[in-house]
């Protein structure tokens, strides 16, 4: 049985091999004239590469695609105050979340507020304790209390509170929130929005910690990096940014990710600057 359960892949690839043999597929990689019934190598790298899939990934592709018709997310464009994060939903899927921000400043402090919807509201979950290391963050980096000088509304947008859950939110929002802010490191006079490249998704957990005396803060390792960057790239976004811990494992090699590029940073600053819409792939 064992040996069996090892061998379904392969077993997967030749019959997906014997299909593009059966159909006279083109093998467009190859001009070596390869005709007849028999399976060659361009037939079973093509299957590996673009067709045959684990049952794990077939279930993935079934739940992203019954959730896309009626989501509201896009990797189009370039947007202020709106980030594409990425998720596990139900322990094995990955997916694309839109985070959207909207802040203003005011003068009158009982009017002042943080407001996260879309998201559990318990007070000890990971979500929970992500949204008071985002208010530290952006104390840090701008020296302003967004809870207490702003109005600010955090959303995630059309997510079930009871299914999302995770400190790897926490990069979202900070950097959902930045782009209304401006940039940290010129003269507060001198900041104006900055717009967020859509074709870009992101993962990460915002630490409370310094980056080596810089006006920075760190991001750490997040996990289910596979499902999410797959997600990500099935959603139709062409770049990622995940922590430079995940970034280390050299599987974005795969064919599964030939579609999206996958960056790593380490500290919020990196990835707001990577989120720019000026800078280049």
């Amino acid at each position: 049985d064992k040996a069996k359960i090892q061998m379904r892949q392969y077993i997967q690839d030749l019959k997906m091999g014997a299909q593009f043999v059966w159909a006279g597929k083109q093998v467009e990689e190859c001009d070596c004239g390869i005709t007849g019934e028999l399976i060659h190598a361009p037939h079973l790298q093509l299957a590996i590469d673009d067709y045959a899939k684990s049952i794990e990934m077939q279930i993935l592709d079934d739940q992203i695609d019954k959730t896309r018709v009626y989501k509201i997310t896009s990797t189009k464009g370039s947007d202020v105050g709106k980030v594409n994060g990425l998720v596990v939903v139900g322990g094995s899927t990955g997916d694309v979340i839109t985070v959207t921000a909207w802040i203003r400043k005011v003068k009158e402090h009982e009017r002042a507020d943080f407001v996260v919807t879309g998201m559990p509201t318990e007070a000890d979950t990971w979500m929970q304790n992500s949204v008071r290391t985002v208010r530290t963050t952006i104390y840090r980096l701008y020296g302003i209390d967004i809870g207490k000088d702003y109005y600010t509304h955090v959303s995630f947008l059309q997510s079930d509170p009871k299914s999302v859950d995770g400190p790897s939110a926490g990069i979202t929002m900070t950097l959902a929130i930045m782009s209304w802010l401006g940039d940290p490191r010129i003269p507060e006079a001198d900041r104006a929005p900055v717009l967020i490249r859509q074709d870009t998704a992101i993962t990460g957990t915002v630490e409370n910690m310094g980056m080596d005396g810089e006006q920075d803060t760190k991001v750490g390792p997040i996990g289910g990096v596979f499902e999410k960057v797959y997600g990500a790239s099935k959603w139709g976004a062409t770049r990622v940014i995940i922590p430079m811990e995940n970034y280390n494992h050299n599987w974005f090699e795969s064919p599964l990710f030939k579609k999206v590029k996958v960056h790593g940073a380490s500290s919020v600053l990196q990835y707001f600057d990577m989120l720019r819409t000026a800078l280049n792939d």
